[in-house]
This record gives C-alpha cells, structure tokens and sequence, in this order.
C-alpha cells in the first residue's frame, strides 16, 4: 500500500476542485444561453434574425439621439424666448421711464 504526501493528496484535491469547477462553469454557460434564447424568442426575437434585431437596435438609437438633440434645441429656444422677452420688457420699461 503506497502512503500519499500531504502535498500530493492537496495536488489531486486542488485538481479535481479546478476540473469540478470548469465542468461547472461550462453547465452554468449553457444554461444563461438557453436562458437568454428562451427570454428573447419571449420578445419575439429569433436567433437567426441577428442581423435585423442589430439594425432594429441601431434604429433606435438614432432615432433616441435625434429625440434627445431636439429636446435639447427645444429648450433653448424656450429659454432664448423667455431672456429675449424679459429683456424687451426690461428695455421698454426704461424707455417708458426716461420718456416721462
């Protein structure tokens, strides 16, 4: 009967830890794909449509960006009007003071 070091029955513990984890991480890998197929065929969204699902998400993109640049402008025409206003206000008023 062959007695085992301390430092071998670590080597076949810590390699057979390192193989049971790397059989493990491969099963949980498997499982978020099929997870992920099942939750996108739920969105309607098939695997071989990959191509058009990534120009859909390209479309709604720009189209997100273009919102947000016209919320942008928007609001600063909003803020110019209401300057442009209160300075012309503010100019009349020292008109109609001076004039009197």
């Amino acid at each position: 009967m062959t007695t085992l070091t301390e430092d071998q029955i670590k080597n076949i513990v810590r390699h057979t830890l390192m193989e049971e984890r790397e059989v493990m991480a491969e099963k949980q890998e498997k499982e978020v794909l099929k997870a992920t197929a099942l939750i996108l065929k739920g969105f309607g969204i098939d695997e071989k449509e990959e191509a058009e699902v990534r120009e859909d998400f390209r479309y709604l993109r720009r189209w997100r960006k273009g919102s947000d640049r016209i919320t942008g402008l928007g609001l600063t025409a909003i803020v110019t009007l209401v300057v442009g206003g209160l300075m012309s206000a503010f100019v009349l008023g020292i008109k109609q003071m001076m004039g009197k």
